[in-house]
């Protein structure tokens, strides 16, 4: 039985899906955060073996399966991405490899070959679109300096501000403090500064959930959270603007830890996008990036994959 490995790597988790040629997933497995930086490349590649053959474990199969296409952040750089694909070719794991990014596999998973816009907010921020002629565009992702607007990062760097310019005087008292304090795991405002020098962007992140969880009873967490939303829908809008003309309604998809069906702004991001696009129609089922990989890896083996579903 050929076997189709597919990888989505995030910033806190990866995912496994292993398919059959009918598009019937045989396996899943999950691993840590697998993604391609400036470290050698065996770092990746040897999170992504063991990843793929914990999956294999499971079903009592064994490499090479027939391809593995594994979606990664940093897949962007080239030099980096195909030393990344010959040092799986060499480890004997799959036929066929494909690197690419994780939000092309989550794209794939949402609309396959047809037209559609992501809109990814989780730790970072982006959206990618492919118009009906076959166009593609990207907006955002351009990392935390100069990017990821309505991110889990920006919210949280915001709710870091609101609460020193709260501990100054500069404004009034936030309830965000408290939280903010207790999540860093310090005692007062002032070190917040080390810690977050030490907690790095997905640290940082991490603060999100508890800005919106106060969105209702506290002016700062409000303002944060209205200037994400605006934000992240300002990503859809351009991109539908930039792949104009649209026959119809244009499908959108929400994908990550912010914004997926079942995560806490969905609904309010959904409808900003509705305000700012009204052809949009928002997806409501979650993404599976990971099916996604696992279907590019039978499209690039020749394969036929299955078609997206709408719902």
């Amino acid at each position: 039985m050929s076997l189709f490995a597919g990888v989505e790597g995030g910033a806190t988790r990866s995912t496994l899906a292993i398919m059959d040629a009918s598009g019937t997933i045989r396996a899943r497995a999950e691993g840590p955060a697998i993604g391609i930086g400036p470290e050698p490349p065996d770092v990746c590649v040897d999170l992504i073996v063991s990843l793929v053959h914990a999956g294999l474990d499971a079903i009592d199969a064994a490499p090479p399966v027939a391809a593995v296409c594994c979606g990664l952040t940093g897949a962007g750089r080239g030099p980096e991405r195909r030393a990344v694909e010959a040092r799986l070719i060499e480890r004997g794991l799959a036929g066929v490899v494909k690197i690419t990014t994780d939000v092309e596999v989550a794209f794939f998973d949402a609309f396959a070959d047809g037209p559609g816009i992501l809109l990814i907010a989780g730790t970072g921020s982006a959206a990618w679109g492919r118009a009906p002629d076959g166009r593609n565009a990207r907006i955002g992702g351009w990392g935390p300096l100069a990017g990821d607007e309505g991110s889990g990062y920006a919210v949280g760097s915001a709710a870091l501000r609101a609460v020193l310019a709260a501990f100054d005087g500069r404004t009034d008292p936030t309830a965000l403090t408290a939280p903010v304090l207790e999540i860093a795991g310090v005692g007062a405002p002032p070190d917040l500064v080390r810690w977050a020098d030490r907690a790095g962007k997905r640290g940082i992140a991490a603060l999100a959930p508890a800005v919106i969880g106060a969105a209702a009873r506290d002016d700062a967490a409000a303002v944060i959270v209205h200037r994400a939303t605006a934000d992240l829908a300002r990503h859809v809008e351009a991109a539908a603007r930039r792949l104009e003309p649209w026959p119809g309604t244009i499908d959108v998809a929400l994908n990550g830890g912010l914004i997926a069906p079942d995560q806490p702004l969905h609904g309010t991001v959904a409808a900003a996008i509705r305000a700012a696009c009204p052809a949009a129609s928002i997806l409501t089922r979650s993404l599976d990036g990971a099916r996604g990989a696992a279907l590019l890896a039978l499209r690039v083996a020749g394969g036929s994959a299955p078609g997206a579903s709408r719902s």
